[in-house]
């Protein structure tokens, strides 16, 4: 018969522990003494409660980015997150990106990592698109494809002249920004001479 501490005797033995850590020697056997045991449904459950709400350290978060880098998230993972973040408000909002990240967040998505990349476009470019499109005939000036997308040549969105817009489709608009990120500046040649 094996002997079992009453409910008094484990409080008091939880209470000795507690801020006790572990020499490197024990975590070592306790490590195999555990190799291949497995929780039960019920303690994983238990566990998962406990865990839930726990604000994670800066040292967590790393190792857990670290763990699943390069692992793709299971077929129907988007959904079940979308469901999830229904009807609670965004943990983004009211919040600004830095100069720094929004340089950073340019550049990884193709963009040049200018600033003013995020700037509205001047009321004049607003005015002159829909005449660049008509001119164009809502045709892209690489492809030859439909396009809708009004492209700077100098990548100046304060330069709105005529002969420095072109019309381009969403693909070639996105390779274009791609090819002048890495050199830096495209030389177009002037399709309406």
């Amino acid at each position: 018969m094996k002997y079992r501490h009453t409910e008094e005797a484990k409080n008091k033995i939880r209470l000795a522990n507690i801020g006790r850590k572990h020499t490197s020697e024990t975590k070592q056997k306790l490590s195999l003494i555990r190799k291949g045991q497995h929780h039960t449904k019920e303690s994983k459950l238990k566990i998962s409660n406990t865990l839930k709400g726990r604000p994670l350290s800066t040292e967590n978060k790393r190792k857990i980015g670290l763990a699943n880098k390069g692992k793709k998230k299971p077929i129907g993972f988007g959904e079940k997150v979308s469901l999830f973040r229904k009807g609670k408000p965004s943990s983004f909002k009211g919040k600004h990106h830095t100069e720094e990240s929004r340089r950073r967040f340019s550049l990884s998505h193709g963009g040049t990592g200018i600033s003013h990349e995020f700037e509205e476009y001047p009321f004049e470019f607003d005015l002159i698109r829909p005449t660049i499109l008509k001119r164009d005939n809502h045709t892209c000036q690489f492809c030859f494809k439909f396009g809708n997308h009004v492209h700077h040549k100098d990548h100046d969105k304060n330069n709105n002249e005529p002969s420095n817009l072109l019309t381009l489709c969403c693909s070639c608009n996105s390779k274009e920004v791609n090819v002048w990120t890495k050199n830096k500046k495209v030389n177009h040649v002037n399709i309406n001479n």
